[in-house]
């Protein structure tokens, strides 16, 4: 059985959730002994399609026999990846090319429940749609040698004695921004670092840098290693209700051992549980002195069963999930 994994958004867009999803599935294939090739030309049974720009890709494959599967929803936070648009009265939408890909589609997976419902109230009651794991690659977010831990802070110019937390996110959702900032002003003995995207970002970042306290740092995208040992550093991963999609990071900092912090209400059917895997907080106020205290180095949280989780998560168990929808769905091709 050979698996097309494809998802190729180009350089400047190569370094975020999309690629980080696609390292899963290929290392989860790997790890259970399922080759993957890149090209159409190796005559693979299955192509796995991430992104909805490669709609048209996916109906060329699909006309060369092979069976489509779609990872959907899965890395809203990145651009190239994302399935639904935000109309002007700030509902959703999924974008025409997604609706094109879905269709495409003989096998679709979500991360969550709440994804899965999603997508039927979309219309797509008459496809298969299963709920699979993003995983997450444990080893990558060890705690490792203080050479390779210090990559972020040299990077970032984060002195050793430094406390720091880190958001991720897009450009365009002004809120988060403004509620970073407010943070940062109220917890000043301790660095904010923002990475993201964003339609004209560069200009963004600067005026933002400009303007913000000078504990708040906005920034591109990072290289994966560099986003690796920052996560690994963090006193806290702080998340924003606004954010469109977090299974993939979420899982990434519990790996990490890094603590969430979940500001705003929580979505339901998915991955974070208060005082469970996370520390959740109706609002940016409310969770001023947590991480006053987090800086300080005197809150327990709840590292540790977010690790738990993480485990149940791995990319052996990621692989081994995709091995059987894969057979499944060939096996009811020959049927």
């Amino acid at each position: 059985m050979k698996i097309l994994v494809h998802y190729s958004p180009g350089p400047k867009f190569d370094v975020y959730e999309g690629t980080r999803l696609r390292k899963n599935i290929k290392g989860a294939l790997e790890l259970n002994d399922i080759a993957w090739v890149e090209s159409i030309f190796a005559l693979p049974e299955i192509a796995h399609f991430i992104s909805p720009l490669d709609d048209a890709k996916a109906h060329d494959y699909k006309e060369e026999g092979a069976k489509i599967v779609v990872s959907a929803l899965y890395a809203e936070g990145d651009i190239s990846c994302r399935y639904f648009e935000t109309q002007k009265d700030g509902t959703y939408m999924l974008s025409s090319k997604a609706e094109r890909l879905l269709e495409e589609a003989d096998l679709i997976l979500v991360p969550t429940e709440a994804d899965h419902k999603i997508l039927m109230d979309c219309g797509f009651t008459n496809k298969k749609i299963k709920v699979v794991t993003p995983g997450v690659n444990l080893a990558r977010f060890e705690r490792q040698s203080d050479i390779q831990n210090a990559v972020f802070r040299r990077y970032m110019r984060v002195r050793d004695n430094e406390k720091y937390f880190l958001t991720v996110g897009s450009y365009e959702d002004k809120e988060t921004i403004e509620d970073l900032i407010y943070l940062a002003e109220k917890v000043g003995d301790a660095r904010f670092f923002f990475l993201g995207e964003g339609q004209g970002q560069e200009g963004t970042i600067a005026r933002l840098n400009k303007k913000s306290p000078r504990n708040v740092t906005f920034s591109d995208l990072v290289e994966d290693d560099i986003y690796c040992t920052g996560l690994v550093g963090a006193e806290a991963f702080i998340l924003f209700s606004s954010s469109a999609s977090d299974e993939l990071p979420c899982l990434e900092a519990m790996a990490a051992k890094t603590q969430i912090i979940h500001i705003g209400p929580l979505k339901k059917d998915r991955l974070l549980i208060d005082e469970v895997n996370c520390l959740a907080y109706d609002n940016k106020d409310d969770a001023v002195e947590v991480l006053k205290a987090i800086a300080k180095g005197n809150h327990e949280g709840t590292t540790t069963e977010a690790r738990k989780i993480a485990l149940t998560h791995s990319l052996k168990l990621l692989g081994a999930t995709l091995k059987e929808e894969y057979e499944t769905l060939l096996t009811e091709e020959e049927k």
